[in-house]
């Protein structure tokens, strides 16, 4: 088993890099970057713990935003300890110190780093930009009058995964979109099972900050193709070009929504003929952020019982047992290795 100076050692080396990487960090992003194997309690206070330590030995740098939220910049000092590890780094406090409002951007750190807690790749949007700049997806929009222009417009992930089975893009609803950004999402919605980059959509996972997202979320579910309670039947004849949103988990009002996606598919006979079929091309699933982990205090007087943790299965995102690829195995923690 590690000493308590080498778990040190690495946790700071851990947290140092992630801010490196990712230019600002919350103490909560801290708990999902080291200590996702604990229960979120005292997840929190050993990132809590770890934060403390790095600002009194002045290798981070606390700044509060607009909405008067403390996040973490890398000082010069803290860049000058890694390099002395041989990691590259630059510090990011002058950026994060002109920052005013990056909820966003820290949610879509966030969501990176519970990907990467249960063992995915994942990339932000501008990590995604950075590597491969021509990495858009093309939606058109859905409906409209007949003979109308179709409008299409070139989108990117907030956050993106890879999976076994291909791709996870998430989408991080804080305010209410206008009509512009509804079609586009409606768009994306009706790309589940495209091709993109390397690989295929396979789920695209809407994150909402609010109830009010949350049901814009499953309006535009509702507008993007046909809702049944039922799997489609296999042969899809008369609705060429349908997609079918199959609901898998029971309606609630709060809780996450998780649909199977269906689309056509020509599936070529021995004798030369083609049949229109229906085929699973991924999973929709909505569901809320996880904003009681930012609101939880350790206090005798919290009265947050219930938060959405890797414990519970709601991180990265909530998988039902029907999603075929299984439920969430628990994360790892890579502070004990070796």
């Amino acid at each position: 088993m590690a000493s308590s100076l080498t778990l040190r050692e690495r946790i700071r080396t851990r947290i140092l890099t992630a801010l490196d990487r990712l230019r600002v960090l919350r103490t909560l992003d801290v708990t999902a970057l080291c200590f996702a194997d604990r229960e979120f309690k005292p997840a929190l206070v050993a990132a809590q713990r770890a934060i403390r330590g790095l600002k009194k030995d002045g290798l981070i740098n606390p700044y509060l935003t607009d909405r008067r939220q403390t996040v973490y910049g890398l000082t010069k000092k803290g860049a000058q300890w890694l390099e002395s590890r041989d990691i590259l780094a630059a510090g990011s406090v002058r950026r994060v110190s002109e920052m005013t409002n990056p909820e966003h951007l820290l949610w879509s750190n966030f969501t990176v780093l519970a990907c990467e807690a249960r063992g995915l790749s994942a990339q932000t949007e501008s990590e995604l930009l950075r590597r491969k700049p021509s990495e858009l997806l093309t939606v058109r929009e859905f409906g409209g009058r007949v003979n109308a222009p179709t409008r299409e417009w070139q989108i990117c992930p907030d956050a993106v995964a890879d999976e076994e089975d291909g791709l996870t893009w998430f989408e991080l609803d804080r305010s209410k979109r206008g009509p512009e950004r509804v079609a586009k999402l409606v768009g994306l919605l009706r790309a589940v099972g495209r091709p993109f980059g390397d690989s295929h959509i396979r789920r695209v996972v809407v994150l909402a900050k609010t109830q009010r997202t949350f049901q814009a979320a499953l309006n535009a579910v509702q507008n993007a193709g046909m809702l049944v309670t039922a799997r489609p039947a296999e042969e899809n004849l008369e609705r060429p070009g349908t997609v079918f949103f199959h609901i898998l988990t029971p309606a609630s009002e709060h809780g996450p929504h998780v649909f199977a996606v269906y689309g056509d598919k020509q599936r070529h006979g021995h004798d030369g003929r083609t049949q229109t079929v229906t085929r699973l091309r991924g999973h929709v699933i909505v569901q809320m952020l996880p904003l009681s982990l930012a609101r939880f205090r350790i206090d005798p007087r919290n009265r947050e019982n219930r938060v959405e943790w890797f414990s519970n299965g709601f991180l990265p995102y909530f998988r039902p047992e029907e999603m075929q690829v299984g439920t969430w195995a628990s994360p790892d923690t890579p502070l004990l290795e070796g």
